[in-house]
């Protein structure tokens, strides 16, 4: 079990409400350090501090 959260605390009003999770690497996203002229869309993502697009 993980120790710390990467959600934030459930706010009043959303308590009890359901959230859903979707792990969506290599699923209905590929993604690589190589870069592609044909993308639909880029997502900036920080790796150790270093920002990869």
């Amino acid at each position: 079990v993980c120790e710390s959260s990467l959600l934030p605390e459930v706010m009043e009003e959303d308590e009890g409400k359901i959230c859903v999770v979707i792990d969506l690497d290599e699923t209905l996203v590929h993604s690589s350090f190589k870069p592609i002229s044909n993308a639909d869309f880029i997502v900036p993502v920080e790796i150790d501090g270093t920002t990869h697009q």
